[in-house]
Order: C-alpha cells, then structure tokens, then sequence
C-alpha cells in the first residue's frame, strides 16, 4: 500500500505510524481478514490525540477498511484460502504448501 508507505516516511505522521503493527498482505492467507481488522482497531484507538486528526491517518484507516470490506463480503465466497499460515502475515516469510495438482507435477518430473 502506498498511503501506508507514505504515512512511514512523512515527518508528520512517522511518530504515529511507529505504533502500527507489521503486517505482509496475503488475500490467499485465512488469517488476513483477521490482521486487517486487528490493524482497523490499532488506526482507530491510537494513543496519540494529534494522530486521529492526520488527514493521513484518516485517510489510511477509510483505505484499510475498504479493503477488509471487499475482502470480509465482496469477494467472501470467491477467495480461495491456499494457507493459514498468520505468522507469515507478521513476518512475510510464507511456507509453500503444495495443493494435490502440484504435487502430481512434482512426482511426475522427480
């Protein structure tokens, strides 16, 4: 995300951004509804006063939750959750998981 990027390296809202949780955005990881919401709820009760009024912050908190929305209802049937993996989404160090298919091409060329 660019605004978040932004919101890292402006001298007006790097005090604020410090407090954000560390988050890799994965739509195919079961966990990310989840993280999203945990980040929704960090950008809506920070600490600092002067940080809900940034036009930034507020504008990175409409941006977050428009995503959890389209993820949690436009596309709720339509993802396919290849992992479940919630440390990857800290971290953004993902473990493959090989589903059937690949493993079958993976025998067949071993």
């Amino acid at each position: 995300m660019d605004v978040l990027e932004k919101t890292h390296r402006s001298p007006r809202t790097k005090d604020c951004a410090e407090i954000f949780p560390k988050m890799f955005l994965d739509i195919h990881n079961s966990c990310v509804t989840s993280k999203l919401r945990d980040f929704i709820y960090v950008l809506e009760n920070l600490p600092i006063e002067h940080c809900r009024t940034r036009p930034r912050i507020i504008f990175l908190k409409r941006k977050v939750r428009t995503l959890y929305e389209i993820i949690s209802r436009a596309c709720y049937r339509d993802l396919v959750f290849l992992t479940n993996d919630c440390e990857a989404l800290d971290t953004g160090i993902s473990q493959p998981r090989y589903t059937e298919d690949t493993l079958q091409l993976l025998e067949e060329t071993i």
